[in-house]
């Protein structure tokens, strides 16, 4: 399995891109969310990534920082000519949100409840509407989406090809649905805005601790966790996130960081 971040900032993050992952595992690829404008792009090609050659992203939500990269992505499928079709995976809330800003652009391409078509008649994006705990298959993965506790329409992801796993939680504040998709994973990629000290905070902003990421990782007996979504206070704090997280979960914590490209055998 290798996992390339594209971006592990939170919404104001001022030091870091927002969330786009590459996730491989052999032959098949995925990404989890697009970030916002074109960093995702600029991300992937500095690790040595065209994402025009991915077909397949699974959106966790319709957050600006976390969607609003797919107006690139489909913009330069359609300037390259790519001829196959970006597929959105997400909650119906999350797609028709998405839809309705890309309608909200003055382009010459039609919008509807299918995708994004172009003029020239290319369909550059398809929308696919995946309900919670639903299981599909893309490529040699298997997929399964689960509710979050973030917004209407958040979702976390489960992708597992052969006996490889991991776990992205999407944005959340702790929510037990996290740790049953989680359960036994190779990795789990989440969020952690800030520290335990930041309760009122992340309980108004809808995310986690370091110590709640901790404790999912713990209680699904994963392989490692992976920190992502840092807000700027903890950018150049990393290591606080590091000491709460292990206070509960004694495997391998890293925090993510831009372009960090993770091989896991």
């Amino acid at each position: 399995m290798r996992l390339v971040f594209l971006g592990t900032g939170s919404g104001g993050s001022i030091q870091r891109y927002h969330t786009c992952i590459y996730v491989e595992f052999g032959d098949s690829r995925i990404l989890l969310d697009a970030s916002s404008g074109n960093s995702a792009l600029v991300n992937g090609h500095k690790s040595g990534l065209d994402l025009n050659s991915i077909n397949h992203l699974l959106l966790s939500h319709s957050h600006h920082d976390h969607s609003r990269g797919l107006e690139y992505l489909e913009s330069h499928r359609n300037v390259s000519g790519v001829e196959n079709s970006l597929n959105v995976y997400g909650s119906d809330v999350a797609l028709r949100d998405v839809q309705k800003f890309f309608k909200g652009m003055d382009k010459e391409f039609l919008i509807d409840e299918t995708g994004v078509t172009r003029k020239n008649k290319l369909v550059t994006m398809k929308w696919n509407s995946v309900m919670e705990l639903d299981v599909f298959n893309v490529d040699d993965m298997s997929i399964k989406c689960h509710p979050a506790k973030h917004i209407k329409g958040a979702v976390g992801w489960r992708i597992e090809c052969g006996d490889e796993s991991v776990v992205f939680s999407g944005d959340t504040e702790f929510t037990e649905n996290t740790i049953r998709a989680a359960d036994k994973a190779d990795v789990l990629i989440h969020e952690a805005y800030g520290l335990k000290q930041d309760s009122s905070r992340l309980k108004m902003v809808k995310h986690s601790s370091a110590y709640d990421a901790g404790v999912v990782a713990a209680e699904a007996g994963v392989g490692q966790l992976v920190i992502t979504h840092i807000s700027t206070d903890y950018h150049s704090k990393e290591n606080l996130l590091i000491e709460e997280a292990s206070q509960i979960y004694k495997g391998p914590i890293v925090v993510a960081h831009d372009l960090m490209d993770m091989t896991i055998e």
